[in-house]
């Protein structure tokens, strides 16, 4: 074995005058692009040299390559002698030790390693030596003086009481001799100086030393965020509850779903399930509704890869009462780009749908009430004072389709010239005061015809809304009669007049009259008594002719103050 694994002779016989650094420069020198080829028996001499010049036998521990492997070797060597006792050279002998100086050079690597991981750790690693006395560190990561305050290199050694406080250390101390006579590890939560840690505990035999290893983990961060984590789905849980809403996870190649408890309850699911079908959806669906929604899920949801977003109907399953619900989701996909999962969420809206259709009624029955008045309505913005709608009282007022009121001013049914804007702005300033105001208004109907109306405006509501409500009414026919009455009175007046005048000139008429009489009387006496031929009564009959032409114009003034038609 010498010759051939170590010396590579040919035979036992080719080593015998020869030294090992012969055989290692042979091989050296048949491998020349290899200088580490063999190297062993370049310090055998200086071994042999110790022997001899000692005199005594010595150990050693030999190494090298030998044919590009490495070779080391437990050597003892002890001087030869004669017959005289005189030195003749050196015998020895030699174990192969490669194997086992590299288990040992494993070994102390790992215990390296393990004092490394143990120092280094993020953790807070330790092992104790435990003992009846007394429960002692022998190793702790270079953390631990976070926990204890104590540097990290001075904790080997040390007691439980040494680094904790009395309670604490005791209560160590108590649980490391149970766990290493029971032999049985522990898990468990602490807290030490007002951090929490999770500490494991096992115990290891290393021959007659009984050791307790282990290591501490500080979760204080994680127990707030997940004590955060819990407060948030306690008022998430708290939220949906109150706006109705539930949320859901489906698994869509299997066709499974996970939802909140509030969903359960929306639906009326039995709570004992942990996960539901696609089926068991399909169930709740309101007879009315289920093809259709069937048919959305399946063409547009997961065929097209489309959100879901629907309102309908279900019958929940706890007691069959028909429920509106609103349905929303978000598909996830593969790298195939097939939908995967689904999350989403489920609000009951039936309240919301009832106080729709509420409003609807309500609404239709406004409008009804508002299109059977036959005054022009117009409901205005409080600032703009643009139109948001008419009735159908405006419509026929002006001639204007419903639409083409919406969003215009009332400038665009004035009359050219015929209205003051700015006083206009100031009514209606007074009237979003609360100020009930009445103005007329010139309009302009479609077809161009102008006409006068009048406009009461008050601040009011529109379905929930501050709005300016306007009153019309198209005043032309009162207009038209009040010009006609005007006429009418005017000419009573004139009427009065002439009645008077009538009166006055019948008056002195009479009165003339009377005097014409007189004369007339005293004249035809005087002829009476005067001479047929006499100058005299040739002038008292001018007199009298006169006197009757007289008369007979005092007959006309007294005929109209009698009211009785004169003949001429």
């Amino acid at each position: 074995a010498m010759c051939e694994r170590l010396l590579c002779a040919r035979d036992t016989n080719e080593p015998i005058g020869k030294t090992d650094l012969f055989f290692a420069r042979r091989e050296r020198e048949a491998h020349p692009g290899n200088p580490q080829w063999h190297t062993f028996g370049e310090i055998c001499a200086d071994s042999d040299d110790l022997a001899l010049t000692t005199g005594q036998p010595h150990q050693f521990d030999e190494y090298g390559n030998v044919r590009g492997r490495f070779l080391r070797l437990e050597v003892i060597k002890a001087p030869l002698r004669n017959e005289k006792g005189e030195i003749i050279g050196t015998a020895g002998a030699a174990r192969d030790i490669t194997a086992r100086k590299q288990a040992e050079n494993d070994l102390r690597n790992s215990h390296e390693l393990l004092e490394l991981f143990i120092r280094n750790s993020p953790i807070f690693a330790f092992i104790d030596e435990v003992t009846p006395e007394a429960s002692r560190a022998l190793c702790v990561s270079d953390n631990y003086t976070q926990m204890t305050g104590v540097p990290a290199a001075d904790m080997p050694g040390k007691t439980m009481e040494e680094l904790f406080p009395p309670d604490l250390a005791a209560a160590i101390t108590r649980e490391n001799r149970e766990l290493v006579a029971e032999r049985r590890g522990v898990a468990r939560d602490e807290v030490i100086n007002g951090r929490t840690y999770t500490t494991i505990k096992f115990p290891i035999v290393q021959g007659d030393r009984t050791l307790l290893a282990g290591y501490s983990i500080d979760i204080t961060e994680r127990q707030q965020a997940e004590e955060r984590l819990r407060l948030s789905e306690m008022r998430l849980a708290e939220a949906q509850g109150i706006a109705g809403l539930g949320s859901y996870v489906l698994d869509i190649p299997s066709g499974s779903w996970e939802c909140s408890q509030v969903m359960r309850e929306i639906l009326g699911l039995p709570p004992g399930a942990a996960a539901y079908t696609v089926a068991d959806w399909e169930a709740v669906l309101h007879p009315d509704d289920r093809a259709r929604m069937t048919a959305y899920f399946q063409n547009e949801v997961l065929a097209q890869g489309r959100p879901f977003d629907q309102e309908y109907r279900i019958v929940r399953r706890s007691d069959r009462a028909a429920r509106w619900v609103h349905g929303l989701g978000r598909l996830e996909f593969d790298a195939r780009r097939r939908p995967v999962k689904m999350v989403g969420t489920i609000q009951d809206i039936t309240e919301r749908q009832q106080a729709e259709a509420a409003l609807r009624e309500r609404e239709a029955n406004f409008f009804g009430l508002f299109n059977t008045v036959k005054q022009a309505i117009y409901i205005q913005e409080m600032d703009s004072g643009r139109f948001i709608t008419v009735n159908q009282g405006a419509v026929d007022m002006y001639g204007y389709a419903l639409e083409e009121f919406i969003g215009k001013t009332p400038e665009f049914l004035s009359a050219p010239g015929k209205n003051d804007f700015a006083a206009v702005a100031r009514i209606l300033e007074q009237a979003s005061q609360g100020i009930p105001q009445k103005f007329e208004f010139w309009g302009r109907r479609k077809d161009g015809a102008v006409f006068p109306k009048d406009v009461w405006t008050v601040k009011g509501q529109y379905f929930g809304h501050d709005v300016l409500i306007s009153v019309a009414n198209d005043i032309t026919e009162r207009r038209m009669a009040e010009m006609e009455k005007g006429m009418l009175e005017a000419e009573l007046h004139q009427a009065q007049k002439m009645e008077s005048v009538g009166r006055l000139a019948g008056g002195m008429a009479h009165d003339f009259n009377n005097i014409l009489q007189a004369i007339l009387g005293n004249v035809e006496l005087a002829m009476a008594s005067a001479a047929p031929d006499s100058s005299i009564h040739q002038d008292l009959r001018e007199v009298q002719g006169a006197s009757r032409r007289a008369a007979d114009l005092i007959r006309q003034p007294l005929a109209f103050a009698r009211k009785q038609t004169v003949m001429p």
